[in-house]
């Protein structure tokens, strides 16, 4: 589910600042804990998987599958 709160302005991907993952918000699991990474500030909104690898972010393997850096 795309957000608009924090930073992310209903953008579709998600990065967790703090450990360099991103998210898909339309593919979202309860293991991503999105709302924690929002309130703890942490979050980074992406618009493509292309910014998410240009920004070096690792995908999360529950919403989008693996990747490493």
């Amino acid at each position: 589910m795309r957000r608009y709160s924090g930073q992310m302005w209903g953008q579709r991907y998600l990065g967790d600042k703090s450990k360099l993952v991103a998210h898909d918000l339309e593919h979202e699991k309860p293991e991503c804990k999105i709302d924690a990474i929002i309130a703890a500030g942490k979050e980074m909104p992406f618009n493509s998987l292309f910014s998410v690898r240009d920004a070096d972010y690792d995908y999360c393997d529950f919403c989008i599958g693996d990747m490493t850096r």
